[in-house]
């Protein structure tokens, strides 16, 4: 699955969690939520090589991304 690319525009909870412990190499954030989402499970996509977020960050943005 490290092929795999995902374009996420609708954020829910449960597409993260279904993404968890994947092997997904390129994921693009559309909006500050989704980041916001995906933070607790992109230290668990150990493929990863591409991540892009797109959206309006005001403040602190804290993402615990895999070595």
């Amino acid at each position: 699955m490290s092929n795999i690319e995902i374009l996420v525009k609708t954020d829910t909870k449960e597409l993260f969690e279904i993404l968890r412990d994947t092997s997904i190499g390129f994921l693009d954030l559309r909006t500050a939520y989704c980041a916001s989402l995906a933070s607790a499970i992109l230290n668990t996509l150990n493929k990863l090589t591409k991540l892009d977020l797109w959206g309006t960050y005001t403040g602190r943005c804290d993402l615990k991304i895999p070595a």
